[in-house]
């Protein structure tokens, strides 16, 4: 195949697929149908010139889903001391601003108090709308393994006009109970990349002047599924539970919607992100970029970083045809002594998924991560994108 990005549509796949191939590789289920005309169409967030495409004029570049948005999404981060956690914030940022979904809130499920800000300035260096955001700080203290320096460096380094540390900002649970009591019945769906805290305390709320529902009523009513990165999958132990496994084990069995369990071991199958990659793609003041700078400072040269969230983001949000996510039906059981997790197939309300695809999911959520999200569509000049 000659060219690197094009549109391409898995077999069986009920719509066309997004930047389905990098290097003339096919990372989804073959055959696929290909755009072979001399004028191509890249569909996107990928921008065709850095992903090693020779462009013609007139080639052009779609940036926006040809369909407005229908689902409503919360992310429920641990933003707090780990670089990966800027990715899965960049991801839905990314989708977002592409129609995918609509980012009605972020919940940030620890007490970090820079990490609202960083948050806020994402969005804002992006160019995108700065969705809502709520903390677990004025709940209580809670920030496993913490360590500010990342944060509060970004904090200090990028703008976020009118989100000031994490005490100032609404509380996790008043954030939940309004972004679902405004949005429509089966409309919502809860991406979590981090700790089950938060989203227990919204379960637990009694009906308030928000709501006449209770928490539970309302996640039942209004949210379609929960996606959780956490938990190796079919069985083992992994950080996110292992630091939060007695609220884990509670939402677990409590959860009144179905809960989709995105292996976290396909993170570190996964090749990760480099600074190699994202320097060539993104330009010197990005705010990934430069955290991935602190990062590296903070840790002793560390110049990479695996892509955990931001492959549950990819599934989560863009759905299973591109990297042929496997689903395993059954029950999910959480050791809350060890954190470790099991998981039994058969009947059951709850799924695990993954994927073996990995150089494929290492290009396109690395790729995600690096997108430049200049809206609308664009045409080649011959030199740029106009």
């Amino acid at each position: 195949m000659a060219h690197s990005i094009s549109i391409a549509r898995a077999l069986g796949a009920s719509s066309t697929s997004r930047v389905l191939q990098w290097d003339g590789v096919a990372y989804v289920p073959q055959p696929v149908a290909v755009d072979t005309s001399a004028v191509r169409v890249f569909r996107g967030w990928a921008d065709p010139s850095k992903e090693g495409h020779t462009l013609i004029a007139g080639d052009q570049w779609k940036r926006l889903s040809d369909t407005a948005p229908t689902r409503n999404v919360i992310l429920d981060t641990d933003a707090s001391t780990d670089l990966d956690d800027l990715f899965d914030i960049k991801t839905a940022l990314v989708l977002a601003a592409e129609n995918m979904h609509n980012l009605i809130g972020v919940a940030v499920t620890t007490s970090n108090a820079y990490s609202p800000g960083v948050v806020a300035a994402m969005a804002d260096h992006y160019g995108v709308t700065r969705p809502p955001i709520a903390s677990y700080a004025p709940i209580g203290a809670f920030n496993p393994g913490a360590t500010a320096t990342l944060y509060q460096t970004l904090y200090g380094a990028y703008s976020h006009t009118g989100v000031g540390l994490a005490s100032t900002v609404t509380d996790t649970t008043t954030g939940y109970r309004t972004w679902l009591a405004g949005a429509a019945n089966g409309s919502v769906e809860v991406l979590m990349t981090g700790f089950a805290k938060g989203i227990r305390a919204a379960l637990q709320s009694p009906a308030d002047g928000i709501s006449t529902l209770t928490g539970s009523q309302l996640f039942a009513a209004k949210v379609t599924r929960i996606v959780a990165c956490a938990g190796n999958y079919p069985s083992g132990t992994e950080f996110n539970i292992q630091q939060n496994a007695t609220d884990w084990d509670w939402l677990n069995t409590n959860s009144p919607v179905p809960i989709v369990w995105v292996d976290v071991a396909q993170g570190t199958t996964t090749p990760p992100l480099t600074r190699a990659y994202l320097v060539a793609r993104r330009p010197s003041p990005d705010i990934c970029l430069a955290g991935l700078d602190a990062w590296t400072a903070q840790y002793a040269g560390e110049t990479s970083r695996p892509l955990w969230g931001v492959i549950a983001a990819q599934y989560a949000l863009e759905g299973p045809d591109r990297y042929a996510f496997a689903t395993v039906n059954g029950t999910n059981s959480i050791n809350t002594g060890t954190g470790a997790n099991t998981f039994t197939a058969g009947a059951g309300s709850q799924s695990y998924v993954k994927s073996t695809l990995y150089n494929g999911m290492s290009a396109g959520c690395s790729s995600l991560v690096s997108a430049d999200l200049v809206t609308g569509d664009k045409t080649w000049s011959g030199s740029a994108w106009v």
